[in-house]
């Protein structure tokens, strides 16, 4: 059951629009201990993305460009891809000075820490269109 719901997750994170148009920079390049690192962070879940049994995925926490969002998707399976739904600026980042917050750019998204079901896991995601990802990377942390 596990790997059916990790086979669900893992899409589903794939495409998940963050990045827009405005998001231009190149890949994020970080070394295997650094996603360690990263995916170690589970247990202080205020920067924790989560997704819900509805498929939706909440990211409270996104460094780009040196400022911080939030931002919320929902899974298409007619396209098998996440669709952004709604964004904002982050202006108080008190809640989230302990912990790491997913990182983006142009291209990658990644997030350290997804909880879905009691479980956490990470994900590495690369843009495909304006607000579509695929999967270049996850695990369970």
């Amino acid at each position: 059951m596990k790997k059916i719901v990790f086979l669900l997750v893992v899409p589903l994170l794939a495409c998940s629009g963050i990045a827009s148009a405005s998001l231009t920079d190149g890949p994020i390049a970080l070394s295997d201990s650094e996603v360690q690192q990263l995916s170690s962070d589970t247990t202080n879940n205020a920067c924790a993305a989560t997704l819900s049994p509805a498929l939706t995925l909440h990211i409270p926490i996104v460094s780009y460009n040196n400022q911080y969002y939030q931002a919320d998707f929902q899974y298409d399976p007619n396209t098998q891809s996440v669709v952004f739904l709604d964004g904002q600026l982050v202006s108080d980042l008190s809640p989230f000075t302990t912990c790491t917050p997913a990182t983006a750019n142009g291209v990658t998204l990644y997030l350290p820490v997804v909880m879905y079901d009691g479980v956490s896991y990470w994900a590495r995601l690369v843009n495909t269109t304006a607000y579509n990802f695929i999967v270049t990377g996850d695990g369970q942390n």
